[in-house]
């Protein structure tokens, strides 16, 4: 991808969820105070994802002041200024920048992107930066942090852990044996997926990761029926990750429910007053959850509300 074509797309993709003005240069840029949404966490990641990461890795002098203008310019006592402008900078120190911003300019969620993004340089290593974020308060950055340097080291987190608390390093420790059979268990790969999901597209960014806490994840790697009945309590709300889920109801035809798809199967139960089946037929994974969890998130977030009822009015 050219240098052009790639500043176009994403200055494009950015200016869909900023406010924009002009600066010297004839290009666009987006006002400070924007910088916490959720979108450009979004876009910063897609920026790895349209053919900019090889060229990071193989011209980095080329496109390591094209990403962080794009993403997180500096701020000076004089105004704005751009990264092309700071000689030196290594692909390290653009990810550091962005890990180590202050949260009231870059969420938590975009912070994860660039920890996450680590993996993509040429050679990463482990520095203070990434060490220094196993001790993060918010376990979206403690668990993609130490996802990064689980797979740069294996054996370095082993000689962190005496410095962590014994409750968080057994946390850590689920997570990386989670994630050995799929990333899905990961918060950081949870968001990711849920931005995707039809019902909640628009779902502010803070939403979903309250989200993704809740979530469990389930695996069947043959066919099984579940029975849900009017007091189901564990499978209350399912999004599909892969694979489909069919359900059976009398009285009603069959639906199948396929990825990205949300099933809320206590209102398809108060529907017909009665059981009903879901019949995995497939290798088939899912977030479940539990009712009780989904009444506090319904409670607490009208994105949540509003996306169960979008599931109720389509049945």
């Amino acid at each position: 991808m050219e240098v052009e074509n790639g500043t176009e797309h994403a200055y494009r993709s950015l200016a869909r969820s900023h406010d924009w003005i002009d600066y010297p240069g004839d290009k666009r840029f987006p006002r400070h105070s924007s910088a916490t949404g959720g979108n450009l966490a979004h876009n910063f990641w897609a920026l790895f994802d349209t053919g900019l990461s090889s060229n990071l890795v193989e011209n980095p002098e080329n496109y390591l002041g094209f990403i962080l203008d794009t993403v997180v310019p500096f701020r000076t006592m004089e105004g704005w200024i751009l990264s092309s402008q700071i000689k030196n900078i290594t692909p390290s120190e653009i990810l550091s920048e962005v890990i180590t911003r202050d949260y009231n300019v870059i969420s938590l969620y975009a912070k994860a992107c660039a920890i996450i993004s680590w993996l993509r340089l040429k050679s990463p290593d482990i520095d203070q930066v990434l060490i220094s974020n196993l001790f993060h308060p918010s376990k979206l950055i403690r668990e993609s942090a130490a996802y990064v340097i689980d797979k740069i080291d294996s054996n370095c987190l082993d000689k962190i852990y005496t410095r962590i608390e014994p409750g968080i390093v057994n946390e850590i420790k689920t997570s990386l044996e989670h994630a050995k059979n799929g990333s899905n268990y990961l918060m950081f790969y949870r968001i990711q997926f849920l931005r995707k999901c039809y019902k909640l597209l628009n779902t502010p960014e803070y939403v979903l990761l309250e989200l993704a806490k809740y979530l469990e994840l389930n695996k069947f790697d043959k066919e099984k029926d579940i029975t849900i009945d009017l007091n189901e309590k564990t499978y209350s709300l399912l999004i599909i990750i892969d694979g489909s889920i069919e359900v059976i109801a009398e009285g009603y035809d069959n639906i199948v429910f396929n990825r990205f798809s949300m099933l809320y199967t206590n209102a398809i139960a108060n529907a017909v007053c009665g059981e009903i089946m879901l019949k995995i037929k497939t290798k088939t994974e899912f977030y479940c959850l539990d009712k009780e969890s989904l009444n506090i998130l319904i409670f607490d977030y009208s994105d949540i509300r509003k996306s169960v009822l979008d599931c109720i009015e389509e049945l």
